[in-house]
């Protein structure tokens, strides 16, 4: 730095968390740990917590990584990278005019004659400090027109947000970044990811996990009637989605005897539904034997077989466990566009076939009732084939163990 008397900290904003009343604690007590654990390997100096706000300390060569990192973990709103100084006038007035400096700069450097509007911003927390809230945001002012001739002021629509805040210290900041909100994993219990090899399931897991849910994942295949490499790829987009919901294991079950039994006994057009009865019965098995609340899938409305009204409300009857569909209303646009973001949409494209798009039928049942589906499973025998598929489990952990 400049000066011995700046320092280069990263700050962390909490969303709805502080509206969390008598459990607000806990809340805030998870996204410490998540922080923690997403910030191993950068050496951060120190940690301050000052009026209900976390700043981390660390050299300016360790900023963009601590930003990255702060952004991957649930329940902020916004990550802020910032120069901390004493509260002393002169302190400020340089921490200002630094990181002005740089943004005049990088202006400039895009060929721009045009001067960049600012507006000072200053949040008093420290009641202690003798100027107000706009007293110091009209100093700040003054002083930047005074020390810039290429500035001018736009309070309404601004290039620059120049932030001071008041606190223990002053935190004086040009930057900030959207964190992802929600809630912090695990705070909300545990989902079993309904995981295909498809663009929505990963998205529908992400979702979820903003709210709050530690995920697993469930993975079914009809090997050797699908590839290894169709398994591959989802042991691959859970290690993607790890990325950002953290720690996951995926538990893989071959449905090939379930199939068949299907295929021989009972109406084509329904092997879709009762094919996801089937599967939700094994999920909701995994559930209670590895400590799961509740399934989620990528399931949205629409005209699938499985995605009627009329097919999610059989699909519902045949598991005990609530089953979440966090996509139920939004179009494919909107997932594939989250799909991106994610970095799952290019694995979910390889073209390797899942077990549910090759058993398929032409023409599927797309308004099945519990008669019609009750009929055609008495001609099964449910218990028998939940067990063998049981059998048929291998666990993949965090580290890409198989254990059966």
């Amino acid at each position: 730095m400049t000066t011995p008397t700046m320092e280069w900290v990263v700050s962390v904003s909490y969303g709805e968390l502080i509206l969390k009343g008598k459990n607000r604690g806990s809340f805030i007590a998870a996204v410490k740990r998540h922080l923690h654990h997403a910030l191993k390997g950068i050496p951060v100096k120190e940690e301050l917590e000052q009026f209900g706000k976390l700043f981390y300390v660390v050299d300016e060569a360790d900023v963009e990584r601590t930003i990255a990192a702060c952004r991957r973990v649930f329940g902020l709103l916004y990550v802020t990278p910032s120069l901390r100084v004493p509260c002393e006038a002169d302190a400020i007035r340089n921490a200002c005019h630094f990181l002005v400096q740089r943004k005049l700069d990088a202006h400039s450097n895009k060929n721009s004659v045009d001067p960049l509007t600012f507006k000072a911003k200053v949040k008093r927390s420290n009641k202690a400090f003798p100027l107000t809230s706009p007293e110091m945001a009209r100093q700040v002012g003054d002083w930047m027109l005074s020390d810039f001739s290429t500035l001018s002021v736009d309070v309404h629509h601004p290039e620059l947000v120049l932030s001071v805040e008041i606190r223990d210290d002053a935190f004086v900041s040009v930057d900030r970044y959207s964190g992802q909100g929600g809630l912090p994993a695990g705070s909300g219990g545990r989902g079993l990811l309904l995981l295909s090899g498809g663009i929505d399931s990963p998205v529908a897991g992400y979702e979820m996990a903003r709210r709050g849910l530690a995920l697993g994942a469930v993975h079914f295949h009809s090997y050797p009637f699908t590839s290894e490499r169709a398994q591959e790829k989802a042991t691959r987009l859970m290690e993607q989605l790890e990325r950002s919901v953290g720690p996951m294991r995926l538990y893989r079950i071959n449905l090939v005897k379930i199939y068949t039994a299907i295929a021989r006994n009972c109406n084509k057009k329904n092997t879709t539904v009762l094919s996801r009865r089937m599967m939700m019965r094994i999920a909701d098995r995994l559930s209670e034997r590895f400590g799961y609340d509740a399934m989620i899938t990528g399931e949205s409305l629409g005209q699938v077989a499985s995605q009627t009204i009329q097919g999610i409300h059989v699909v519902n009857n045949a598991a005990f466990r609530p089953i979440l569909r966090p996509l139920i209303a939004m179009d494919k646009t909107q997932i594939i566009s989250m799909a991106r973001d994610l970095g799952t949409y290019d694995i979910s494209i390889e073209p390797f076939d899942d077990c549910c798009s090759l058993f398929a039928p032409d023409h599927p049942n797309t308004r099945p009732t519990l008669g019609q589906i009750a009929h055609d499973e008495e001609k099964l025998d449910i218990d028998a084939l939940v067990e063998e598929a049981m059998d048929t489990l291998e666990m993949i952990d965090d580290k890409g163990r198989v254990r059966e």
